[in-house]
């Protein structure tokens, strides 16, 4: 929605679902943003982080379901996904609360009928309800599946299959937390417990350690300010780029990036064209990659197993940069601009990487 004569609304066909009546529309990601907001915060839980983990990961499922052609989803599935991502990363209560502020019957999905079950259907279902692909996804299908045969099961509600999925992960994140306590070395006899000390150490601004630790594998702006210096250093301490903890459960690699602060970092003395805007969004695309790589790079180390890794670099405020950069010109000739601005950052950002790139302009 315009909000004023010179602000646009920046186009995202790769984030289109299906509406109440069938007709495609926009996904409404300022909306869920709210909604999140009011449910984290009803649970005593105010890190805008964790909120931009969840609303990237749904993001990343639309895109995805678009780019491989299938049916869009709707706001059900939309709603039904939600439900399952936090009731599996262990917000149960989040996810309560959300179905209730979506004015959803919270037993909806336990009143479906009962229903033979095959591996594919099984498969299908995960597709829809979980952020797996590849290996990840076979192995839930397959201990699923034994689960099933071995409990002599032919029939199943959806509402079943689901909550058996979820113990699945959540008895698979515990075994992988328990291994990686083992292998922490034993703190000094007068040092603060490891939580305590890290939430000491780290700043306010930094996104802190979550409430259930457990169901993080790391945090990726420690790592990253570990091996940079320079320009890509003053990019992460001063938070132009914002990498997010990564998920123990569904591991992925994903970049905030605040546009007006990066070009405070990389063009100090202005923004003097439009071509300035250019060339600064250019000097950063490498950073950004490099971010990408050594994340993933870390991941694959942590879990060797995974055969895929999802990658996302969301790049906010784009609306009120433009604004800023290109006063009193038109809102075409400012739509016309980011196209452009566009093209040139997924080219810099994709240039070289051997893994696809979700990249989101908001």
């Amino acid at each position: 929605m315009v909000l004023a004569h010179a602000m646009i609304h920046l186009p995202d066909a790769s984030l289109m679902i299906s509406g109440p009546s069938g007709i495609l529309q926009s996904f409404d990601s300022e909306g869920l943003r709210a909604t999140l907001f009011q449910a984290f915060s009803s649970q005593g839980i105010h890190e805008d982080w964790i909120i931009d983990h969840f609303l990237l990961s749904i993001e990343e499922k639309i895109r995805l379901t678009n780019a491989q052609g299938r049916i869009h989803l709707s706001e059900q599935d939309i709603h039904g996904f939600v439900d399952t991502l936090l009731t599996a990363s262990g917000y149960s209560d989040v996810a309560r609360e959300y179905i209730r502020l979506c004015g959803m019957d919270p037993f909806a999905r336990f009143r479906r009928d009962m229903q033979p079950w095959t591996r594919d259907s099984l498969e299908e279902q995960f597709k829809r309800q979980l952020p797996l692909a590849g290996k990840a996804l076979d192995d839930l299908c397959e201990k699923c599946a034994n689960l099933l045969m071995e409990w002599e099961i032919q029939q199943a509600s959806p509402a079943f299959i689901t909550e058996l999925a979820i113990h699945l992960l959540q008895r698979q994140m515990e075994r992988k937390s328990t291994i990686m306590a083992s292998m922490l070395p034993d703190a000094p006899p007068d040092a603060p417990p490891p939580q305590i000390q890290k939430e000491a150490e780290a700043p306010a601004t930094v996104p802190a350690a979550p409430a259930t630790p457990s169901m993080w594998l790391f945090r990726a702006d420690s790592l990253l300010k570990t091996q940079a210096d320079g320009m890509e250093k003053a990019l992460l301490e001063r938070h132009g780029v914002t990498p997010l903890p990564v998920s123990a459960l569904f591991p992925a690699s994903r970049l905030l990036v605040n546009p007006p602060v990066v070009m405070d970092i990389l063009a100090p003395n202005g923004w003097l064209s439009e071509m300035t805007l250019l060339k600064t969004f250019d000097e950063l695309g490498p950073y950004l990659r490099n971010m990408l790589l050594r994340l993933r790079a870390e991941i694959l180390a942590q879990v060797p197993s995974l055969t895929e890794v999802p990658a996302t670099i969301a790049f906010n405020s784009m609306t009120s940069l433009l604004d800023d950069a290109m006063p009193g010109r038109s809102r075409k000739a400012k739509l016309s601009f980011f196209h452009e601005l566009q093209a040139r950052m997924e080219h810099r950002i994709r240039q070289g990487l051997p893994f696809p790139v979700l990249i989101a302009f908001r």
